[in-house]
């Protein structure tokens, strides 16, 4: 947060986000079902202390976004809600004519239980998208699960996981002997502060960096789903556990009977040997070299070999390329890096509980109010509900949505994706023109025939209806009339990005025909007679 401090000491923030401001407006405001449903739109800039700023527009600490929050009476109306905001988003993202993912997210700090990104991929991008290459299962690498996670699938020997993954070479495995420093340790603590949360698995040949747990290779998402009070954001877990602990042990000089705990889980590449004493005496070495053997022996101990849930071993590394698909029989997972371009949250009532945004339900009204969806995709939400019944006349916190476009942002990423050594690339309906015309010396008293015959001309066919679906108008043309001379104006056009370059060059005055050129189709250059002109530029827009 980017926070300010007045003269008189009160301090303010320049708003990341605005959740709570809304919500308040709506609980003022709205009393009955008979308001609903409401959407509030709204493009404003939010602010985030960022630490690392960086690639311009892709990371700032201001930025520009659009946002949309939804208010309904009931999850199946929000629901639907969702869902028709989800197709909005993917014709927008269809509209840009540009690639892209939508995947399953974590809600993280805004909350709710449905939420689902929309990436460009990019190597430019902070994210990691998991993609099936035989079914539609996509999801951000926080949240992604792997075949491995289905019921029965069979475990890996310990064989199979060294061939595939090619980093591990650790023979006496097999025998139950393991030395401490064969092993890797990634730690977190819980939410209490109380509990130290240690990952273990085979120490690669190549360690990686010592830090957080995409670093170091761990899904913190595979470990919540066994601890699930885990707080994977704290930077020095030994410590806090320990002033936590130290803390709690001795207050106002008194000593209390404080239990610590530690909790430890073995990866499924130690599942070999993950009943053996080995392995639990390499592991206690490495923590006492950690926290200290004195620390250690006060602690309370779990060791965790198994899922709780399925009795599955634990897999508890990132998903890397090759994975098993967890939705189809044959698929499998490519990991790719993404720039975050939009999301959409199903909130539920976290909101409109706590700022007591609530709606009357009469005997008109009252229905059954389904319980909040836990599936990760939409498809499948209505399925889990569990509904709750509502008695006539009472009052509930009305279901919130949130959705968010980073305008910015997108023209950052896009910037980035689409652009090459000549300049910048914009698709047709992010670009400050359609067309730009650019005249030959001497050609320059014919530009405004070409713009008139480009602009005025009805298209014929499926063009015709594309024109029309944009409400009537036509081409969006410019046209360059600067003092500067031709090349200067020709690479000024390359440089600014216009998607269609129309030049009235050599061949203009001899044969009638003027010099189409596009980039993006493979820097296309063709002359084209002008009575041919605006349905030959019209279906090239249509391809950007």
């Amino acid at each position: 947060l980017i926070q300010i401090q007045r003269r008189g000491k009160s301090g303010y923030l320049l708003s990341p986000t605005h959740e709570e401001e809304i919500t308040a407006i709506v609980a003022a405001s709205v009393s009955s079902y008979r308001d609903l449903p409401l959407r509030l739109y709204q493009v404003t800039r939010k602010y985030r202390d960022e630490a690392r700023p960086r690639h311009g527009l892709l990371r700032a600490r201001e930025f520009v976004m659009k946002d949309l929050y939804t208010f309904d009476q009931s999850v199946n109306a929000a629901m639907k809600t969702y869902d028709s905001v989800s197709v909005s988003y993917r014709g927008i993202f269809n509209e840009l004519k540009i690639p892209y993912v939508v995947a399953e997210a974590d809600s993280g700090d805004m909350g709710g239980s449905l939420s689902h990104e929309y990436h460009l991929p990019s190597n430019a991008g902070e994210d990691w998208i998991v993609s099936c290459d035989n079914c539609d299962y996509r999801a951000n690498r926080e949240v992604a699960r792997t075949g491995f996670d289905k019921p029965g699938a069979e475990v890996p020997q310990m064989s199979s996981i060294r061939s595939r993954s090619g980093d591990m070479s650790h023979p006496d495995m097999e025998k139950g002997q393991l030395d401490p420093s064969q092993l890797a340790v990634w730690s977190g603590v819980s939410k209490d502060r109380l509990t130290l949360v240690n990952v273990f698995r085979l120490m690669p040949l190549s360690p990686a960096n010592a830090g957080t747990a995409q670093e170091e290779g761990i899904s913190v998402a595979a470990v919540k789903s066994v601890f699930p009070s885990l707080d994977a954001s704290v930077e020095d877990p030994f410590r806090v556990w320990q002033e936590r602990v130290s803390s709690a042990t001795e207050v106002d000089g008194e000593q209390r009977n404080t239990v610590s705990r530690i909790v430890n889980l073995y990866d499924h590449s130690l599942a070999g040997i993950a009943s053996q004493p080995g392995l639990l005496q390499a592991a206690q070495a490495k923590l006492s070299q950690i926290i200290g053997s004195q620390q250690l022996a006060l602690s309370q101990m779990s060791q965790i070999t198994a899922h709780p849930m399925t009795g599955q071993p634990l897999r508890l590394a990132e998903i890397t390329d090759g994975d098993a698909c967890p939705k189809c029989a044959h698929g499998r997972l490519r990991v790719q890096k993404g720039i975050e371009l939009g999301h959409t949250f199903f909130l539920g009532t976290k909101y409109s509980q706590a700022l007591q945004a609530y709606i009357d339900h009469d005997g008109a009204s009252a229905q059954d109010i389904p319980a909040a969806p836990t599936s990760s995709t939409s498809g499948e939400k209505g399925s889990d509900s569990q509904s709750v019944s509502t008695p006539a006349s009472a009052k509930v916190p009305i279901q919130m949505g949130c959705y968010g476009i980073g305008l910015s942002r997108m023209i950052g990423a896009i910037a980035e994706q689409l652009a090459d050594k000549t300049g910048l690339s914009w698709p047709r309906v992010m670009a400050p023109f359609e067309v730009i015309i650019v005249a030959k010396d001497g050609n320059e008293e014919d530009m405004m025939n070409v713009y008139d015959r480009l602009v005025h001309t009805s298209f014929d066919g499926n063009i015709e209806e594309q024109e029309q679906s944009r409400g009537g108008s036509k081409l969006d043309v410019v046209l360059d009339d600067r003092s500067h001379n031709f090349m200067w104006k020709l690479k000024d056009a390359d440089l600014i990005g216009y998607p269609v370059i129309v030049l009235l060059g050599s061949k203009w005055k001899t044969e009638g025909k003027c010099e189409v050129q596009c980039r993006r189709l493979n820097r296309l250059k063709i002359q084209v007679p002008l009575e041919d002109l605006p349905t030959f530029v019209a279906s090239l827009l249509q391809k950007l």
